[in-house]
């Protein structure tokens, strides 16, 4: 039972989409209008995120506990992929939907390292 328990954990980490956003950030942040070097950069700056988060929640697992950084992480994932799907539908693309996937990924990152 706890196999199968931590085999569709790791299932259902897969279907939340978070390898979209960071391997294919590039292309991601070009269908958005952006150039081919500021693309990279904020790729670059998605990566930034990446450690700085993983350290913050690395060092405060300790101190708030497990569930606490597990909620407030997939809250800070909603929030940043209503607001991505509203700016989507709405055809507002720019530098808030950068903050919304850097948010998105921040979240996951504090919520992936429990």
């Amino acid at each position: 039972m706890v196999i199968l328990i931590g085999v569709l954990l790791s299932v259902f980490q897969q279907f939340v989409g978070i390898n979209v956003a960071l391997y294919y950030a590039p292309r991601i942040f070009e269908s958005m209008g952006a150039a081919k070097d500021a693309s990279m950069l904020q790729t670059i700056i998605m990566g930034f995120v990446n450690v700085v988060f993983t350290v913050v929640a690395i060092l405060t697992v300790d101190k708030w506990g497990r569930k606490p950084l597990l909620i407030t992480g997939s809250v800070g994932m909603a929030i940043g992929m209503f607001a991505i799907s509203s700016l989507s539908y709405n055809e507002i693309i720019g530098i808030s939907t950068l903050v919304f996937i850097i948010i998105y990924t921040a979240s996951f990152m504090i919520r992936r390292r429990l």
